[in-house]
């Protein structure tokens, strides 16, 4: 199993010639972070929009970079998003009351008749990669067993380093949930969404934000899995 370091590093990431997006991570597989991110983010819809990926570990500046070559179409969208979002503070919620049919609606499929043993393996997972803690971990599952397995610094990361593992081994999401050990951000839904994966699986509870995205787009939150729900 690899050891992951619980170093906290900038990674840059230039989309046709330009730095456009840095993130603060763990640095292993620095790949499949960034083909996840790409996805999860809306830059790609597909593999097939990436025409080529190439990651220096030691740039000029002494961090890690990431250049990619992807479809000018989706560059030019997204960056328009990105100015509607700055103009009208919608933030995440451009997806809901902006441009509710920008994004697909997921089909849930392959659910897992019982999340517990799979939150169970993934912070034994989380130990043995990273016994002292200090991890997030996230990983891809068609409800029975777990893939794509990943661990990161940053709970965004690992979601999309899971994301970025199972593009190389599966292509399609679509069959897939995701199982994280932390708690289901607004971000996290939204990325779920726009990789086609079904359904969420957290130990923790999910975010309001998270809950609107979910039920305007599909998604299947299973929150709290294993835990017993509080008195009311």
């Amino acid at each position: 199993m690899q050891d992951v370091r619980h170093d906290e590093q900038p990674t840059w990431i230039a989309l046709n010639g330009v730095r456009r997006i840095v993130l603060s991570c763990s640095p292993h597989d620095t790949a499949a972070l960034v083909m996840g991110h790409l996805l999860a983010e809306g830059w790609i819809r597909g593999v097939a929009d990436v025409h080529s990926l190439s990651v220096d570990e030691h740039g000029e500046d002494g961090r890690t970079g990431v250049s990619a070559q992807i479809d000018p179409a989706h560059l030019d969208a997204v960056e328009l998003v990105r100015r509607h979002q700055t103009l009208h503070g919608c933030g995440l919620r451009h997806a809901l009351d902006c441009d509710p049919f920008s994004i697909l609606p997921v089909q849930p499929t392959a659910l897992p008749i019982d999340p517990v043993p799979l939150l169970r393996s993934l912070f034994a997972a989380s130990d043995e990669r990273a016994p002292g803690g200090g991890v997030h971990a996230a990983a891809l599952s068609d409800g029975a067993a777990l893939s794509a397995v990943a661990t990161d610094v940053a709970r965004h990361c690992a979601v999309d380093r899971s994301i970025g593992l199972g593009i190389a081994a599966h292509g399609d999401l679509s069959a897939l949930g995701l199982v994280c050990t932390a708690r289901i951000s607004g971000a996290m839904a939204l990325k779920a969404v726009r990789a086609q994966i079904g359904w969420i699986a957290s130990r923790s509870i999910a975010t309001s934000l998270a809950r609107d995205i979910a039920d305007a787009h599909g998604l299947l939150l299973l929150e709290r899995a294993g835990r017993p729900l509080p008195d009311t």
